[in-house]
């Protein structure tokens, strides 16, 4: 697999994402907002950032290799995401 092809693949599944998980993440930004407690959640993205990118090396060394088992593990998020009468209140 061709480098740009991963780019791709990373950009549309990253979009897939903040399409699904939107709600959340808009609940999980007013509880950050609102609730003292939780106030450091905001820092969360950013030191996962930094650690990803302090290990991009490492990470850039493993092979990817295809696996169908995320295709069930993809559909199992999506059917909980969707899954009629859920809160994110909860």
């Amino acid at each position: 697999m061709t480098k740009s092809r991963i780019w791709l693949y990373a950009v549309w599944f990253g979009a897939l994402l903040w399409l699904c998980y939107q709600p959340v993440i808009d609940n999980v930004t007013q509880q950050w907002q609102s609730d003292e407690d939780m106030a450091h959640g905001i820092f969360v993205p950013f030191i996962a950032g930094f650690m990803l990118w302090e290990k991009r090396e490492q990470l850039a060394g493993i092979a990817v290799e295809e696996s169908r088992a995320g295709w069930a593990i993809v559909a199992l998020g999506a059917l909980l995401i969707t899954k009629p009468g859920a809160s994110l209140n909860a």
